[in-house]
């Protein structure tokens, strides 16, 4: 196969974005997000402040930095995106629309989505990819589950494709 001006390498880009999207007191969770670099969780209603920081310097300092990046250097990338990030942080959307990239939806937010039954999962992956189409311009074509991390429901993939 030939690649295009006889490049070498083919590279995909995936730019993943979950920070907005995650558990916190300040949006009626139960608790913190357990995801957190340091280790630190602790099961109590309590804000992780020093967590929400980091979601939030992602969001705000390194989104940009990387959308400056790839305009720059004119590379294409997907962007798995926690519909609800978008939500929150509406500039990184329209930075998605304006670059003409493609939207994969990663769930509405960051949740186990492997503990819902059936209806809410197609529930929760239609409302991901309508709120994406919405913010973005484009419906997402695909589906990225947080399987990696949790499992994975049988039925999963056979909603996903529905989008």
């Amino acid at each position: 196969m030939d690649w295009p001006e006889g490049a070498k390498v083919a590279l995909s880009i995936v730019v993943n974005v979950e920070e907005g999207s995650e558990m916190t007191v300040a949006r009626g969770d139960r608790g913190m997000e357990p995801v957190d670099e340091l280790g630190v969780f602790v099961k109590a209603p309590i804000r992780n402040f020093g967590n929400e920081s980091n979601y939030l310097y992602g969001i705000k300092a390194g989104a940009p930095r990387v959308v400056e990046l790839l305009q720059r250097y004119r590379v294409a990338a997907s962007w798995t995106v926690a519909a609800m990030s978008l939500e929150e942080h509406p500039a990184l959307a329209e930075a998605i629309r304006a670059l003409g990239h493609e939207p994969v939806a990663h769930g509405w937010r960051w949740v186990h989505q492997f503990r819902m039954d059936e209806a809410a999962e197609r529930a929760f992956i239609r409302r991901a990819a309508d709120s994406i189409e919405a913010t973005t311009g484009t419906r997402p074509a695909a589906a990225c589950t947080a399987i990696r991390c949790w499992g994975l429901r049988p039925g999963t993939w056979r909603f996903a494709r529905m989008l």
